[in-house]
This record gives C-alpha cells, sequence and structure tokens, in this order.
C-alpha cells in the first residue's frame, strides 16, 4: 500500500469531506489549505462551498484515483499540481449558479 499526501486548496471557502468523513474547513482567515495523509488508493471527495454575499456555488463531487505514481480527479473543477515523494496540491475551483 502506497502513502501519499494530500494539500487542498481553495479560494472559495468550503467544507472538505471525504469517504463520507468531515475533513474540516478552509475558511481563507485562520485555515488556508488542508492536508490529507492518505493510504487508500481511490477516494470520494465532497467540497461544499460556503457561500457569502449572494453568491451560489454549486458544490463539487469527485473521485480521486491514486494509480501508478499518479494522481487523477474525475472532475474538471480540480488541478492537481504533482510534487516530489507523492505530495499533490489540489486546488478546487467553483461554479457560480447563475440566478
Amino acid at each position: 500500500m502506497q502513502k501519499y499526501n494530500l494539500h487542498f486548496y481553495s479560494k472559495t471557502p468550503c467544507n472538505i469531506i471525504i469517504n463520507g468523513e468531515h475533513i474540516g474547513l478552509i475558511d481563507n482567515t485562520t485555515t488556508f489549505f488542508i492536508d490529507v495523509f492518505v493510504l487508500k488508493p481511490t477516494l470520494i471527495v465532497i467540497c461544499e462551498p460556503i457561500c457569502e454575499s449572494n453568491t451560489t456555488f454549486i458544490p463539487v463531487s469527485f473521485r480521486l484515483e491514486h494509480k501508478n505514481g499518479n494522481l487523477k480527479s474525475s472532475s474538471i473543477f480540480t488541478k492537481i499540481i504533482p510534487f516530489p515523494e507523492n505530495n499533490y496540491d489540489i486546488i478546487l475551483e467553483f461554479n457560480k449558479l447563475e440566478t
């Protein structure tokens, strides 16, 4: 079993839920990122944006899969930046809900 580290970032404040467990809140005031140490090859991630000032964002759910030393996301709303020693930055982007 290969271990790897994920570093979640988001410009929009949001809750991070991985495999049904609330991992934390990125509020960009006191918490600017969340680090997760992972042993499982596949994760289901839910990102629930915290909507402020009359702006509504769409929540994002996606699968992260670590295979053959590469991390892949099932979502176009994530950007993965690989670093040495199985470290990955995951930048979350949210679409605004047009009303």
